[in-house]
């Protein structure tokens, strides 16, 4: 089926591309097709719920941003698929549970930048065992 492996080359170009916006096109490829929307169903997903409003969040530099997120699991696979609404912002995200790997992609009606945020997950033992960066400045690493 064309479904699966569009899926397959997204998760790819999710994990190798260079530039986000390669996943971005990938994405728009695959949920073109009608029949993914009719195997799609609402779903709700607390743990990238909570992945997606922290990125938004981030990407606003907004710390008290409550983004609406509407979230849809595409019927027999580990793909998540949604919309996201934060602060007059509107996007979409993808996420494949099983590689815990996803993107968030932000923009504004007001003109054609979209901001995109890759993102992997890794489950900790205790709420200590893991350190999560501050909003602002500092968050961005020096290399």
């Amino acid at each position: 089926m064309k479904n699966e492996q569009l899926i397959a080359d997204l998760r790819k170009t999710l994990l190798q591309a260079k530039v986000l916006n390669d996943v971005l096109d990938a994405f728009f490829d695959l949920v073109e097709q009608q029949d993914l929307v009719e195997r799609s169903s609402p779903t709700k997903d607390k743990k990238l719920k909570q992945i997606v409003s922290f990125i938004v969040r981030t990407m606003l530099q907004d710390e008290k941003a409550q983004p609406k997120i509407l979230i849809t699991h595409l019927k027999g696979t580990d793909f998540y698929h949604g919309m996201v609404q934060a602060s007059g912002k509107f996007g979409q995200f993808l996420y494949f549970k099983d590689i815990d790997h996803g993107l968030v992609g932000l923009g504004s009606m007001a003109g054609p930048m979209v901001h995109a945020a890759r993102f992997s997950v890794a489950e900790i033992d205790k709420p200590t065992s893991g350190i999560i960066p501050p909003l602002g400045p500092e968050r961005y690493s020096k290399h």
